[in-house]
């Protein structure tokens, strides 16, 4: 298994190429007002296109947001 890094850790020219997930708190991290904006949805196809994986977690019961 490999050792976890911090993006400062990494290398410049390396900084993204290994870089399968990023794990996200969702509650006050990326919503607003218990939605996802545009931008954030851009930022995830972004990520996609790129063979980047988002997973989103949150340790809140999510019902008030619909």
């Amino acid at each position: 298994m490999s050792k976890l890094l911090t993006l400062s850790q990494i290398s410049l020219g390396d900084r993204f190429s290994n870089i399968r997930l990023v794990a996200t708190d969702m509650d006050g991290t990326l919503t607003v007002a218990c939605k996802f904006t545009s931008q954030l949805l851009q930022a995830f196809e972004n990520l996609a296109m790129t063979g980047i994986k988002v997973l989103i977690v949150t340790a809140s019961y999510f019902r008030g947001c619909r």
